[in-house]
């Protein structure tokens, strides 16, 4: 019974090539039956070669195993940096919130490639930013940032 089997808190994630999926499956909830062991049945995903775990797509083929955020994360995660450059402002509490999801989106990446990127936000997170400009992103007073991008 050699499963492909993630474990998250009270979730159980099984993710198959599409010839054993179904019986991997099936075997992996008749384990946990057997060894008394509480899984929730009624929360189970139906068995697929896919499957979206915390936001993370997963997808395996016989030769690979795919890691990608979920577009829905990386949509309101474009959204909320489109908000801050138009307003052209970004408050500490926003700059933390906004450095998680950034965090979590590329933790699918290898390495963490991107994270020395992040250093700016976690900057103004921790206020190291606010002295001169009060949480205004461009020094430009009254100039709102009309990124080309993202529209």
């Amino acid at each position: 019974m050699a499963t492909a089997l993630g474990h998250y808190v009270d979730d159980f994630i099984v993710v198959e090539t599409e010839s054993v999926v179904q019986s991997g499956y099936e075997q992996f909830t008749r384990m946990m039956r057997t060894l008394g062991l509480r899984m929730k049945e009624r929360k189970a995903l139906p068995p697929c070669t896919q499957q979206k775990v915390l936001g993370i797509n997963m997808h395996i083929t016989q030769d690979s195993v795919v890691l990608s955020p979920h577009p829905e994360r990386c949509q309101k995660a474009c959204s909320t940096m489109m908000r801050a450059l138009q307003k052209n402002e970004l408050s500490n509490d926003d700059a933390h919130r906004l450095a998680g999801k950034l965090v979590f989106l590329t933790s699918t990446l290898f390495g963490q490639l991107g994270r020395a990127a992040l250093q700016p936000l976690y900057a103004r997170a921790h206020g190291l930013s606010n002295d001169d400009h009060q949480g205004q992103l461009n020094a430009r007073c009254g100039q709102h940032y009309r990124p080309s991008w993202g529209s």
